[in-house]
């Protein structure tokens, strides 16, 4: 649908935006301390997963994501 309509992919592309910091956020808890691991991963392939995960949807719904 994004594909047909840039009024879609404007939306999405916006609330992304809007959302990125409040989503970062909720993956590192209040009593985090850099260097900590989580589960037994850093915070940094956390993040890596959590872009990977969102790359691999925006793609099926017709979205590239911009570098």
């Amino acid at each position: 649908m994004s594909a047909r309509d840039g009024r879609f992919r404007d939306a999405i592309q916006r609330v992304l935006v809007e959302s990125g910091p409040v989503a970062d956020a909720v993956l590192q808890p209040p009593w985090y301390e850099e260097g900590m691991e989580l589960f037994g991963t850093s915070m940094e392939e956390t993040r890596a997963f959590a872009v990977k995960a969102l790359e691999r949807r925006l793609k099926v719904i017709g979205l590239t994501p911009v570098a």
